[in-house]
C-alpha cells in the first residue's frame, strides 16, 4: 500500500471544493478520471456540464460477478472562519486528517479507488469486475436526477447487473463498526396558511393564519407519536419544525395574514412515504392549508442474507473486527440502488468526527485500514 499516494490523492480531492450548493463536482471527477485514466478498462464521465459523475470499471469486463463502490463527490458547505485549520487543505495534526469532506466522504472515496489499485495489483480481479462510481449532488437530500440516478440509469441501459454495492459513509467508531442495511427516507415540507391582516386590538372574530398553522403542526406531530411501537434494529420515524415565520416581528397589534412553516420528516424504513405524504395532504386539505413537497427520497433496506452482507460479515470477522447491524438515520445515496435491486451496505467508511461541522477530521490510519479491508471484501466477493 502506497499511504503517501492515497495522502496526496486525498490532499488534492480535499483542495477541490465541491460544496452543495452549487456543487461543481465536475472538477473532482475530472481530476479522479485523469488519474485513472491508464488504470482502468473503461472510464465514464455523465452528467452536465458543472456536475458530473464518473463511473470506472476495473478487472473482467467479461465477469457477471460485479461489485460497486460508490462515493459522492459534493460537500455541505462550510464556513472559513469557524475553522481552525484550512478547510481546503489536508492538514494533519495528531494523528487526524482535517478538511472538509475528509470523512464525509472524500477519504472513503480515496479509500475505495486505492482498495481496487491494490486488489488489481495482487490478481483478485482476474474473475470478477469491480466498478467506482463516484456521483454528483448527494448532500442534498441524495434525490436529484443527476447524481446516482444517472449511474444507476446508465448501468441499467447497458445491462449492467451488479451483484453488490458498497458506499462508504462514515459510521461506527475505531472499535466498532457499523453494517447499515439502508436508510431512514426524507420529506421537506414548505407550509402556507392564510388568515386575514386585521387590528389585533379589535373585538371581533379573528381569522389567524397563525392559530391555523398552530392546528396543522398539531395534526402532523399526532402522526408521528413520541413512543411508537418500537421494531428492532428499526429507526422510528421523526419530525422537526426548522423555520416557522409571519413576517409580522415588529407590529404587536397586527394579525398576519400568511404564516409559513418548513419541515423535515424522515420516514423509517418500514413505513412509505407516498402514503405519509397524502396523510400529511388530508389535513392541510381540512385546514384549508397550502403545501408543497420540496424533497421526497424514499426509504431503503436490504436482508441480511444478500451476498454482500455475508461476505463483509465473513471479512470482519476474519480480522477480529468487532461490528453490528443498523439503519443509517440520514439519508443517502443507497436508496438508488437498492431500489434498484442491487443489494446494498452503507457504511465502513474511515472513523471520524465533526460531519458537517467545522474542524472535520478523520483518523488517518482509518483510511490505511479500510484500505485493507476493501481488498479484502473485493477479494472474497
Amino acid at each position: 500500500m502506497n499511504k503517501p499516494e492515497i495522502k496526496k490523492i486525498l490532499a488534492k480531492l480535499v483542495a477541490i471544493n465541491t460544496s452543495n450548493p452549487p456543487g461543481n463536482e465536475t472538477t473532482a471527477a475530472s481530476f479522479l478520471s485523469e488519474f485513472l485514466k491508464n488504470k482502468t478498462q473503461k472510464i465514464k464521465l455523465i452528467g452536465n456540464k458543472k456536475r458530473k459523475n464518473i463511473i470506472a470499471f476495473f478487472g473482467n469486463l467479461e465477469s457477471d460477478n460485479i461489485l460497486l463502490f460508490n462515493g459522492h463527490l459534493d460537500t455541505v458547505p462550510f464556513n472559513k472562519t469557524e475553522w481552525q485549520t484550512n478547510p481546503l487543505k489536508l492538514t494533519e495534526k495528531n494523528g487526524s486528517y482535517y478538511g472538509r469532506g475528509v470523512a464525509d466522504m472524500k477519504g472513503g472515496v480515496a479509500a475505495s479507488i486505492f482498495a481496487i489499485l491494490e486488489a488489481e495489483k495482487l490478481g483478485y480481479l482476474k474473475n470478477k469486475q469491480v466498478i467506482f462510481a463516484g456521483s454528483a449532488d448527494e448532500e442534498t437530500g441524495a434525490s436529484s436526477d443527476f447524481g446516482s440516478k444517472m449511474i444507476i440509469d446508465y448501468l441499467v441501459k447497458n445491462k449492467i447487473r451488479v451483484k453488490g454495492a458498497l458506499i462508504p459513509e462514515p459510521s461506527g467508531n475505531k472499535k466498532l463498526l457499523t453494517l447499515n442495511l439502508g436508510h431512514r427516507g426524507l420529506i421537506w415540507l414548505k407550509v402556507k396558511s392564510f388568515g386575514k391582516a386585521d387590528h389585533a386590538g379589535l373585538l371581533r372574530k379573528e381569522d389567524n393564519s397563525i392559530l391555523k398553522m398552530q392546528k396543522f403542526i398539531q395534526g402532523l406531530y399526532s402522526l408521528f407519536p413520541k413512543n411508537p411501537k418500537k421494531v428492532k434494529g428499526i429507526p422510528q420515524s421523526s419530525i422537526r419544525i426548522t423555520f416557522i415565520n409571519s413576517g409580522n416581528d415588529q407590529h404587536y397589534n397586527l394579525m398576519p395574514q400568511m404564516c409559513e412553516a418548513n419541515f423535515d420528516i424522515r420516514i423509517s424504513p418500514n413505513e412509505n412515504n407516498e402514503k405519509t405524504i397524502n396523510r400529511i395532504m388530508k389535513i392541510a386539505n381540512k385546514l384549508n392549508i397550502e403545501m408543497q413537497v420540496i424533497k421526497n427520497t424514499p426509504s431503503s433496506k436490504i436482508s441480511k442474507q444478500e451476498k454482500i452482507v455475508k461476505v463483509l460479515e465473513n471479512v470482519l470477522k476474519s480480522r477480529k473486527q468487532k461490528y453490528k447491524f443498523g439503519f443509517a438515520s440520514p439519508t443517502c445515496d443507497a436508496h438508488w440502488y437498492i431500489n434498484a435491486g442491487i443489494p446494498t451496505i452503507n457504511g465502513l467508511g474511515p472513523v471520524g468526527e465533526n460531519v458537517h461541522a467545522p474542524d472535520e477530521r478523520v483518523l488517518a490510519e482509518s483510511i490505511y485500514d479500510r484500505v485493507d479491508l476493501f481488498v479484502d471484501l473485493i477479494k472474497n466477493f
